[in-house]
């Protein structure tokens, strides 16, 4: 899947080195893809072609014409994910414009949104109800998921795990001292993600 953003990369050929630089800026993409008229590739500048050209003595106001990387690499627009990861990783490009059999620009995909997690709709449910006895002492005045594991509740480990995954909604079962686990995650909101709570009625044998 191609960048939401991909047209905010697009450059006339007319450009100047300071509207690539703007351009690169403004997007955010790493790249600028320049097109000609009906948006057929040319090519694409990136900051090391903006630096190259300014030590070989060009100013800000010279157009980008003798910056352009004309041989970029394009990829078709039915290229899948897998084969485009890979292409990107083999020859170290952050960029790659999509193409369609003119040459005309249809996307851009982009390394770092490749490999942000898939958002992943399904909710997790988390059994945070049991009285851990077998710890002692230290859950007598606070739920076992809320023991600090390196600086922070275990729950908290296994939430943002999840959420690096992908998932975002998430239903936590509370039923020993489940007031403090509310109080302390609430609706989720702090780790951009939406927490609902499920009160388990158990018998004072379930532990764990």
């Amino acid at each position: 899947m191609t960048s939401a953003h991909w047209r905010r990369a697009l450059l006339p050929l007319t450009a100047t080195i300071q509207h690539a630089v703007q351009s690169l800026n403004d997007s955010g993409l790493q790249i600028a893809v320049v097109v000609a008229e009906g948006e057929v590739l040319v090519g694409t500048v990136t900051d090391g072609d903006i630096r190259r050209g300014l030590l070989r003595g060009l100013t800000l106001d010279c157009t980008i014409d003798s910056i352009i990387h004309r041989e970029a690499m394009v990829v078709p627009s039915q290229l899948g994910r897998e084969m485009v990861l890979r292409l990107m990783r083999a020859n170290e490009i952050h960029a790659l414009p999509v193409v369609d059999e003119t040459r005309r620009v249809t996307g851009l995909h982009v390394l770092k949104e490749l490999l942000a997690p898939t958002a992943r709709p399904n909710p997790i449910v988390i059994m945070a109800g049991g009285k851990g006895a077998r710890l002692g002492p230290q859950t007598e005045a606070c739920p076992k998921p809320l023991l600090p594991v390196r600086g922070k509740p275990m729950l908290e480990h296994i939430i943002e795990r999840a959420h690096a995954e992908g998932f975002r909604r998430f239903v936590i079962a509370i039923h020993y001292l489940g007031h403090m686990i509310e109080d302390y995650f609430g609706d989720g909101s702090r780790w951009h993600v939406q927490i609902e709570y499920c009160l388990l009625y158990t018998s004072d044998a379930a532990d764990e």
